[in-house]
């Protein structure tokens, strides 16, 4: 469903996506297509929890992440025990 923009090589979202993308943000939720709730936080809408927001510069610290490009979103799954 994602495809690169025509002049930016970014990713375009459809915007009933971006509306749902926005509506969840930063809250737990269970997505259609998994068992499981997740939570995503996505720095392109607001800024990181600050936690968040030191991992992702750890990231570019240790390498992992060039810092031209650091990482902009965490998805975070929710396991039950045993899983």
């Amino acid at each position: 469903s994602h495809h690169d923009g025509p002049r930016t090589g970014t990713p375009v979202v459809p915007q009933t996506e971006r509306e749902e993308i926005i509506e969840h943000n930063g809250k737990w939720t269970r997505l259609k297509h998994a068992r499981r709730k997740v939570a995503l936080f996505d720095g392109t809408i607001s800024n990181l929890p600050p936690i968040l927001h030191r991992l992702s510069n750890t990231l570019v610290a240790i390498g992992a992440f060039p810092s031209s490009h650091p990482p902009n979103h965490v998805l975070i799954n929710e396991y039950q025990p045993g899983e």
